[in-house]
């Protein structure tokens, strides 16, 4: 035995709490069969990854930390400018957002034809590769005329945010025990964690983060319950416990906490509500941004605010969830997405499961497969943490029932000695 303490959370982006059976996942089933085992599901937050682990992290809401979406409108608050570093996309290159070169962006943005739209990708993926000095994350789709009107993050990745390392800090320094994370692949982590382990003998608590973001990466791309998902499902299912065999025989006590933000659904329609907007509303009195299941209109012009919530209403019945910021305000700061000074709109339109906006500011080219960010109440959405422990019984924390309480749930298990 090299340590006295080894704990593992292990965060499985897009794993759908329904293949947690003996059918797809029969390692982390047996685990689970065990005595010192519990699966725990969770009330979660409207969004991606981005939300859900800044909350994680944090114990907050994302109306409490402002870290929602890896983006914004520009708001009236400019105190969120040096809080936490949001810029233009424009502040990082001026050039990009002068009007000549706008306009022959725009040329590329709205042609019809999709390997012109697909240059002007490349062309914004290309500029971020040379210009852009921070991680941010990167809106290959975004009309040109956005550019100077969203506020991006310099981060992306969950070890990038300030909430991780304000977390790590808080794990070193109160319960003297060493903090390693790994991440972001599969492979990554069968690679590296026999070399994090050496690095870690001289300590005798060692607490290992490790992120698998494959489940989600390969859904979007070739869709969930394909054949390369199902294989990757299978391979992940074998690391856990390959892992928890490994550890176990490494530490006088060890525990893991596996974790899955939300599932993810194949799409089964698209709906294009960028033509839909602007073929109804006159330039000027709105800015929009689409995401893949969400979308956010801010209006310049207050009277027109009930229209267009009626035309969404109208087009868009059955297909989505229409959210007037102000109508709606108790829903929205009941699931913590209330923000008062328009960061994110005045209406905000939430797809239901399995059908997503096309073309996004991701891509005006390639649609997502497999889709996510769905409202908390749809099972696809669904969160869970499984709780694994070679000795203490892991019922001596209290449960966590929402993502929020995931900071405290762990820390109490670190503490248990």
């Amino acid at each position: 035995m090299d340590f006295e303490e080894i704990h593992v959370f292990m965060y499985i982006d897009a794993l759908p709490f329904k293949y947690v059976n003996p059918e797809y996942m029969p390692h982390l089933f047996s685990l689970l069969s065990k005595e010192k085992s519990c699966i725990h599901t969770l009330q979660n937050i409207p969004g991606y990854s981005f939300g859900i682990q800044s909350t994680l992290l944090s114990g907050l809401l994302p109306q409490e930390s402002f870290h929602w979406m890896p983006y914004m409108f520009i708001p009236e608050n400019t105190s969120l400018f040096t809080k936490y570093g949001v810029k233009s996309i424009c502040d990082n290159d001026p050039l990009l957002c002068s009007e000549v070169f706008r306009k022959a962006l725009s040329v590329f943005h709205d042609s019809e034809f999709k390997n012109v739209r697909f240059l002007y990708e490349v062309l914004l993926h290309a500029h971020a590769m040379v210009f852009e000095k921070t991680r941010g994350i990167k809106l290959h789709g975004i009309p040109p005329g956005h550019l100077e009107k969203m506020l991006t993050f310099p981060y992306y990745y969950m070890n990038e945010n300030p909430f991780f390392t304000m977390f790590k800090k808080e794990i070193e320094k109160t319960l003297d025990m060493r903090v390693y994370y790994i991440g972001h692949s599969l492979s990554k982590n069968i690679a590296k964690l026999p070399t994090l382990l050496s690095m870690g003998k001289d300590a005798s608590r060692l607490f290992v983060f490790e992120y698998i973001d494959d489940l989600d990466r390969i859904g979007h791309k070739m869709k969930v319950a394909s054949r390369a998902w199902l294989d990757t499902l299978e391979a992940i299912d074998y690391f856990i416990f390959k892992v928890y065999r490994t550890l176990s025989a490494v530490g006088k006590q060890a525990r893991f906490l596996i974790f899955s933000d939300h599932g993810m659904c194949n799409a089964d329609e698209y709906i294009d509500l960028e033509s839909l907007l602007l073929n109804k509303l006159p330039r000027g009195v709105f800015d929009y941004f689409i995401d893949a299941t969400l979308a956010f209109i801010r209006m310049y012009k207050e009277s027109l605010k009930d229209s267009v919530l009626k035309l969404l209403g109208k087009k868009l019945s059955g297909k989505a969830l229409i959210f007037d910021l102000e109508g709606n305000r108790d829903i929205l700061k009941q699931h913590g997405v209330y923000f008062a000074d328009g960061e994110y709109g005045d209406i905000i339109v939430q797809t239901n499961p399995c059908k997503g906006f096309f073309p996004n500011f991701y891509s005006i080219t390639r649609e997502l497969i497999g889709l996510h960010g769905f409202w908390p109440s749809e099972s696809v959405q669904q969160a869970f943490i499984v709780s694994l422990s070679t000795k203490t019984s892991p019922g001596l924390c209290k449960n966590p029932q929402h993502i929020r309480e995931v900071k405290d749930f762990v820390l109490c298990n670190l503490s248990l000695g």
